[in-house]
């Protein structure tokens, strides 16, 4: 039993798309918009992403994918 080929026939077969973070912050960033450029400052000097704004880009990309 192939696990990778097994997870990937659930994910067609139940519509899942998988979201990463960082995937999701660097598109923001390359954006270019004011969020994209606040986003950018922070990461740029170590700082963290709140995870509310996390939250917000997922549910965004999320609702674009439906």
């Amino acid at each position: 039993m192939n696990f990778s080929n097994t997870l990937q026939t659930r994910k067609k077969s139940f519509f899942l798309n998988e979201y990463l973070h960082r995937d999701l912050l660097r598109a923001a960033v390359q954006s270019k918009t004011e969020r994209g450029e606040q986003l950018n400052a922070l990461m740029t000097a170590g700082k963290l992403v709140p995870m509310e704004v996390v939250l917000d880009l997922l549910k965004e990309n999320m609702i674009k994918n439906a």
